[in-house]
């Protein structure tokens, strides 16, 4: 586990927080070199290997976004992640995963290995899922 200085946060009150959690190292610093090419304004607080990290991570952090491995050294994320109300973009080298994904909390699938061009499909499938969420929060206001 990996904890990221969010004291840059504070700078930008529109930074998307977000945690990695990957295993393989460097399909890890791959995604998050893309991330932060796509959207310079978005702040990793947190990088995980295994699924308890990643509780830890979120509890400390509340990130308001995940990009998750859905195969993690110990165990599948998605038993985890599926307790918590933060979209998710889940990526495997298996298409049939997808179906078992819990579909409250999957904001897109990413089949590997994870490209730039499907990082940034699922950051705009994620900003337009936030976008929709504001507008019905002011309609019900």
């Amino acid at each position: 586990m990996m904890l990221m200085n969010s004291s840059s946060n504070k700078s930008n009150s529109k930074a998307v927080r977000y945690l990695m959690l990957e295993d393989e190292y460097y399909s890890r610093l791959d995604m998050e070199h893309n991330i932060a090419s796509i959207r310079p304004n978005y702040r990793l607080v947190g990088e995980a290997s295994d699924t308890l990290a990643a509780v830890e991570l979120i509890a400390a952090h509340h990130p308001d976004l995940i990009f998750a491995d859905v195969e993690l050294c110990d165990g599948k994320s998605y038993d985890v992640l599926c307790n918590y109300p933060i979209p998710v973009v889940y990526f495997s080298e298996y298409r049939h995963v997808r179906d078992m994904l819990p579909a409250d909390t999957l904001c897109d699938f990413i089949l590997k290995p994870v490209s730039g061009e499907a990082l940034r499909k699922s950051i705009i499938k994620y900003e337009h899922r936030l976008s929709k969420l504001r507008l019905r929060d002011k309609k019900t206001i």
